[in-house]
């Protein structure tokens, strides 16, 4: 069976709150949050599934301060899954969403010490040459005193390719 991508439905967020908590460096969040999410946003939330087992999931909403931004809030897709299609097939719907509703921009935010921190600026040079990295919030970690820092990217949203 292949991946199937579909909208985050109340039903879903047990099994979207396990596969988060199997996606560290990922934050967990409460239960509360992702049913939030699924009661009051799935139009802009997807997961991935394969052989009926939630493999991934994205959420985002577009901001009330700029309606031509989408902001991804939480992308995760569990390891072996992560190297095949359900990537792109989470990114894909999310776009094509977000276009939708006219944004022109996605911008999301990285840790940039997390091991994919790669494979985000990868997926920013591979959607748009037209990105920017900023520093975005600076915390420091209550266990170990060491300071961390998120990036912002804010990236040009592809354009929608035309049929010939």
């Amino acid at each position: 069976m292949g991946i199937n991508v579909r909208n985050f439905t109340q039903a879903d967020v047990d099994k979207v709150y396990d596969l988060v908590k199997r996606c560290p460096p990922l934050r967990l969040f409460d239960k509360y949050i992702y049913r939030v999410q699924a009661e009051y946003f799935p139009e802009t939330c997807f997961v991935a599934e394969k052989d009926f087992e939630i493999i991934g999931f994205i959420s985002g909403f577009v901001s009330q301060k700029d309606p031509l931004v989408f902001f991804v809030w939480q992308y995760c897709v569990l390891e072996p899954h992560d190297k095949l299609f359900a990537p792109v097939s989470l990114i894909k719907n999310m776009i094509q969403n977000a276009r939708e509703m006219g944004c022109q921009k996605l911008q999301f935010t990285m840790d940039p010490e997390a091991d994919r921190s790669k494979h985000v600026v990868g997926l920013a040079n591979f959607l748009s040459k037209n990105f920017v990295q900023k520093e975005f919030l600076k915390t420091t970690q209550e266990q170990t005193g060491l300071e961390k820092i998120d990036i912002l990217y804010d990236i040009d949203m592809p354009k929608k390719r035309e049929k010939r």
